[in-house]
């Protein structure tokens, strides 16, 4: 007499799928959680914020009668400072809003991506990676990267620009002893606005989702076709067993 056949035990997903999708969503709460905290604390509070402002390039002075005499081995012959992260208080409502924009589209960003890299790890261990949904989620985070990776730079950029113009641009300034007067503020040692970069990783990365979020979609539809060839000959084999 053979005994009856048991059935399979459900495997437990490999521990790196597991631990992966724990950080993820941890990643979503925590960044929901510290993206509010922020654009409320931009917008809302009285007190002062810190700012990222670009500046055009300058290296700081020294003060006059002042003689280094030991110290660095090296001269600096060029460059300086391109950007400055400031404490800035009494910035306008409008600068508020456009630092808060930013904030608010990279927490949004980071967690649609944690929403794919989750969607994937729970498919992964459940033996079916091959679903609509990861192939969407991925398309998401893809798309949420290019979009929004750039648009918070742009916001972020514009925001410290608006900083900038409000804490550092100045108009005139005067000398005890009348020097400097006809030259530039950055001459006389005082930074200036500059301009932001826009950095283009976002689009590489996206498009490398984009390509992986297409392998996704080609193996899902191997997998339906397996289904259906899989479907066809269980129905056959029963009509044949009919026949016999």
């Amino acid at each position: 007499m053979t005994s009856p056949t048991s059935p399979p035990t459900k495997q437990k997903s490999p521990l790196a799928l597991r631990i992966t999708f724990a950080l993820s969503v941890i990643a979503i709460f925590g960044t929901a959680l510290g993206t509010v905290v922020q654009v409320i604390g931009v917008l809302l509070s009285e007190s002062a914020s810190n700012v990222v402002v670009p500046v055009q390039r300058f290296w700081p002075m020294l003060n006059p009668g002042v003689e280094i005499t030991d110290g660095p081995t090296a001269e600096v012959v060029g460059g300086g400072f391109t950007s400055a992260e400031l404490r800035l208080d009494g910035l306008s409502q409008a600068t508020r809003f456009v630092l808060a924009g930013g904030y608010l589209v990279q927490g949004i960003t980071v967690i649609l991506v944690a929403i794919a890299v989750g969607t994937l790890c729970s498919r992964l261990g459940s033996g079916t990676p091959f679903s609509g949904a990861v192939t969407r989620s991925v398309r998401i985070a893809a798309a949420s990267i290019i979009v929004g990776g750039l648009a918070w730079q742009v916001l972020l950029g514009i925001g410290g620009l608006m900083a900038a113009d409000e804490a550092l641009a100045i108009t005139g300034w005067n000398t005890t002893d009348g020097s400097g007067l006809s030259d530039t503020a950055n001459s006389v040692g005082w930074p200036v606005p500059g301009n932001f970069s826009l950095d283009f990783w976002p689009v590489w990365l996206g498009l490398a989702l984009l390509a992986v979020a297409a392998a996704f979609r080609y193996g899902e539809k191997l997998q339906r076709e397996r289904e259906t060839l899989q479907a066809d000959n269980a129905r056959l084999a029963r009509d044949t067993d009919g026949l016999v």
